[in-house]
């Protein structure tokens, strides 16, 4: 996995809006099962989306249903994490069913 957006404002992983996990884990409703609340008081700024990736290499496990998922890990070069509606979660827009 190369490249990780996240739009998650509040989470400690989220740097300028690339997420900075060692690994991230998605659960089968697409949730991102990583998010841990920022702590740090550091604030991401939304505005920030378009910075280049700072890494290249990433472990996504994944259990969704989806088309990138091959045997439960994310093969898609990139993921689009953003806040859920309507929840505090954060899920994958990538997600495309398969």
């Amino acid at each position: 996995m190369f490249d990780i957006k996240c739009k998650k404002i509040n989470c400690e992983f989220n740097k300028d809006c690339n997420c900075d996990a060692k690994n991230l884990e998605v659960s089968k409703s697409t949730e991102c099962k990583t998010f841990k609340p920022n702590t740090t008081g550091e604030i991401s700024h939304e505005s920030k989306i378009g910075q280049p990736a700072f890494r290249k290499n990433i472990i996504v496990e994944c259990k969704a249903n989806c088309l990138f998922n091959k045997q439960s890990q994310c093969i898609a070069n990139g993921i689009y994490v953003q806040t859920c509606k309507n929840k505090d979660c954060p899920n994958c827009l990538t997600f495309k069913p398969d």
